[in-house]
């Protein structure tokens, strides 16, 4: 005989199972995480007849939400119909998802392409879910913010929202709860939808690499999307040096927001994220000097993550910047010496923006906290309750707990706090004259190699090392 087992106490085999279980309960009623999701079992040919016209690329993009197979002609059923989802009076048709973030507590982003009912056409679907806190900006919102200042390239944001429960006086905002199983006790996450115009191709879509360089070029003149996170100018001072840092995604943050999660993001550490997903590209379909041993690479450059006990940080990103120390290329391929003459220019980028970085400084502005001056802190200033916000209302006012402060313990004095660095009204001065203050250097790269008159020779493409050596 076996007795139940309690799953709660164990958050993290808890919240796995309760987000898959959810996410079952989603494919076959429809309902469990937007009550205005339905199947639809009607959409498909007018779908797929809104791809006719687009480009071969997007055309897949269809064909695999739909899971029609484009050689037999057929359906796959394994996945269940297509759902017709609801927002502001609009119906959006979504099948697979094009990208699915399976954490359990986190955003859980999913991106769909989608077919506008209304107006007949395609476009994509957003569905995710922001933080519970006041700091953070419903996406659409965002969009609406920056278009009203008349911002350029960024995406048509239509429409968007926060996902409700119910109607009239029982109308209520979804709200998450699985983040009340975790030890940390992390914000809770409100459900959020965006709908943009424009779909676009992955990034993995490209056909060799030549054209990769090119789609580099374009998207650093280009669109820009992803405004989930967004913080503006004066909120980054603001919170400087108060809370961690944690945007983007961890693989392709810079060396410096690894290293330093209090730093505030700035324009070098976009930058320089393009570098790290054109080298990622690269070992995920050439061959290199790297392939032979690519899971100890990908984890050593990549995933390398380590929890700070002092203050629950994670850090990372060592190996970026010891490889940014030398004018030579971390990657070498193989076969194609115009991508290794490419890399190694930007190689030189990423000297030339080292050798404007003094580690010391950041050191002094965002390095790990003393633990003296932990201690000190904790004496002197109460922590103040999370602030909740939703969409629509104003956001609450923190409580505070009014407390007189209290005399340092004896077995701290002045001389063990550290005191206090004055920091940059501008973060980007921090890097000197770097070539990722602005985008034009690594643009110039990239156009430089991508030319009509630039020799491609042994430009191929492999198939995706990642699913074959990983």
């Amino acid at each position: 005989m076996f007795s139940p087992l309690n799953l709660v106490p164990i958050p993290r085999v808890e919240a796995p199972l309760r987000s898959r279980h959810l996410q079952a309960q989603a494919a076959t009623t429809g309902t469990a995480l937007d009550p205005t999701r339905r199947a639809s079992s009607e959409g498909v040919k007018k779908m797929l007849a809104c791809a006719e016209s687009a480009s071969l690329g997007v055309q897949k993009q269809v064909h695999d939400a739909t899971g029609r197979d484009k050689t037999t002609k057929s359906f796959e059923d394994s996945q269940g119909p297509l759902h017709e989802i609801t927002m502001a009076e609009r119906t959006f048709l979504v099948g697979r998802p094009l990208y699915v973030d399976t954490s359990a507590a986190g955003r859980r982003t999913r991106t769909y392409v989608a077919r506008d009912v209304q107006q007949n056409r395609l476009c994509v679907l957003k569905d995710s879910r922001r933080p519970n806190v006041a700091a953070s900006h419903p996406e659409h919102l965002t969009y609406k913010r920056l278009r009203e200042g008349d911002i350029q390239s960024i995406l048509s944001c239509e429409v968007g929202g926060d996902v409700q429960e119910g109607s009239g006086s029982n109308a209520a905002i979804q709200v998450t709860e699985v983040q009340s199983f975790l030890d940390s006790k992390p914000a809770k996450r409100i459900h959020h939808y965006t709908v943009s115009k424009e779909v676009f191709l992955l990034v993995t879509e490209f056909s060799n690499f030549r054209q990769l360089s090119f789609i580099m070029c374009m998207v650093l003149l280009g669109f820009l999307n992803d405004w989930d996170v967004y913080k503006s100018q004066d909120e980054l001072v603001t919170e400087k040096g108060h809370h961690l840092d944690r945007t983007g995604t961890w693989q392709f943050r810079s060396a410096l927001s690894l290293r330093y999660p209090k730093k505030p993001y700035s324009l070098p550490d976009d930058i320089e994220s393009f570098i790290h997903v054109f080298h990622y590209l690269v070992v995920r379909d050439a061959l290199t000097d790297r392939t032979t041993h690519l899971k100890a690479f990908v984890r050593m450059t990549y995933d390398q993550c380590t929890l700070r006990e002092l203050d629950g940080a994670l850090v990372g990103g060592a190996t970026k910047l010891r490889d940014m120390d030398t004018r030579s290329s971390p990657i070498v391929p193989l076969g194609n010496p115009t991508l290794r003459c490419l890399l190694e220019d930007m190689a030189g980028l990423c000297n030339d923006h080292r050798n404007q970085i003094t580690l010391t400084t950041f050191d002094q502005l965002y390095g790990p906290p003393d633990p003296l001056s932990i201690q000190a802190l904790q004496a002197l200033t109460p922590t103040p309750e999370p602030k909740e916000n939703h969409e629509g209302t104003a956001a609450l006012t923190a409580h505070r707990t009014i407390r007189h402060p209290r005399a340092l313990p004896s077995s701290l004095s002045e001389a063990n706090v550290p005191a206090l660095v004055s920091f940059p009204s501008n973060p980007d001065d921090l890097y000197g004259a770097s070539p990722f203050r602005t985008h034009e250097a690594l643009v110039q790269v990239f156009a430089d190699w991508h030319g009509s008159s630039v020799s491609w020779e042994g430009d191929v493409k492999c198939e995706d090392l990642f699913a074959t050596r990983m």
